[in-house]
């Protein structure tokens, strides 16, 4: 049962390696759009418009 665990736990770090650059990228997005009030505002409009 242990082995199954540690090939679980290398597929799961392969996964994220492979995902790394996207979801940095968007937790940059993220943090750009909380940073400012205008655009998390206009952020918000196009959700809820969705345009």
């Amino acid at each position: 049962m242990r082995w199954c665990a540690h090939i679980l736990n290398l597929i799961v770090k392969d996964g994220l390696a492979e995902v790394k650059e996207s979801v940095v990228a968007i937790r940059n997005v993220v943090k750009y759009v909380r940073s400012s009030g205008t655009w998390f505002q206009s952020f918000q409009l196009r959700v809820l418009t969705g345009k």
